[in-house]
């Protein structure tokens, strides 16, 4: 009888539980690509160019694994995401020709728990229009 509790209590926690339990971590694909219009010689300046095309790569993923093409997300909150929530960044390709710089990485996260987080109310960028509405809307509907 001893032995049977835990099973029964470890099936009821799955079943109550199953995102806890059963996390889908999944590989998504981000890309960037940029035009390095300074001097080629400048190792310093190209290579944090290349670095921007980077980060610029892994937040298209994060945008990806969010699916939202509205608004965008705070700084803090990118920064927290790749911190804390991608389990591994790999890249596939860099190419660079004529300037263009060109960077694809696979990342692998738990993406549950990247939509649940970016979900907040605090992590999205407010738009110019979210704070000219109060504006705008007195003048037009002033009585």
């Amino acid at each position: 009888m001893k032995l049977k509790v835990p099973w029964i209590f470890l099936i009821v926690v799955v079943f109550l539980c199953p995102s806890v339990c059963l996390s889908e971590v999944k590989t998504i694909q981000g890309e960037y690509c940029g035009v390095y219009s300074g001097d080629m010689k400048d190792k310093e300046e190209l290579g944090k160019f290349r670095k921007t095309v980077r980060k610029k790569s892994v937040e298209d993923g994060i945008y990806k694994i969010a699916k939202s093409s509205e608004g965008h997300f705070s700084n803090e909150c990118i920064r927290h995401v790749v911190k804390n929530y991608l389990q591994k960044v790999a890249v596939v390709s860099h190419t660079e020709k004529d300037g263009k710089i060109c960077d694809t990485v696979n990342i692998t996260s738990d993406v549950e728990a990247v939509k649940k987080y970016l979900g907040q109310k605090s992590c999205k960028e407010k738009d110019i229009f979210d704070y000219l509405i109060p504006w705008w809307v007195d003048v037009i509907f002033d009585d």
